[in-house]
């Protein structure tokens, strides 16, 4: 029993880790997303929804590298597997979020911080649905990760 739940304990540290490093690849992301959205918006005129499918992409492939190399420090498994999933979890969230934002904005008048708290907001989510189907993990399984 005692070693059951060392190992347990073991488990749960290990996600913890991969949660705060998914945090800080959140909060980089979300805060190269926004400024680029600010940019399009502000210099080029661009509509906020409109620069946010922009940005979306590029921050789409970004996240996906650093997440599966650093935050899950996955090595070794099917990459284009794990995108399809990845792009998959992006865009049912990037539904989400353009729907969540539109409204933000019509309530508060502020696109950046609209943009802002649908990020965080969608953050835990994401971390949960992107470990467990994207990357193939488990919580409290991870004697079976890779």
């Amino acid at each position: 029993m005692a070693a059951q739940t060392a190992r347990a304990a073991t488990w749960s540290a290990k996600t913890l880790r991969e949660a705060v490093r998914f945090g800080v690849v959140g909060i980089v992301s979300v805060a190269l997303n926004t400024l680029s959205i600010y940019l399009l918006t502000e210099l080029f005129r661009i509509n906020y929804l409109v620069s946010y499918l922009i940005v979306f992409f590029f921050c789409t492939v970004v996240g996906f590298r650093l997440n599966r190399g650093w935050s899950f420090r996955i090595v070794s498994g099917d990459q284009h597997k794990e995108f399809f999933r990845y792009l998959s979890v992006m865009v049912l969230t990037l539904i989400v979020a353009i729907t969540a934002i539109h409204i933000f904005v019509a309530l508060w008048g502020n696109y950046v911080i609209a943009v802002t708290l649908v990020s965080a907001g969608l953050a835990p989510l994401n971390f949960f649905v992107h470990r467990g189907w994207s990357f193939g993990r488990s919580l409290g399984c991870d004697h079976l990760d890779r």
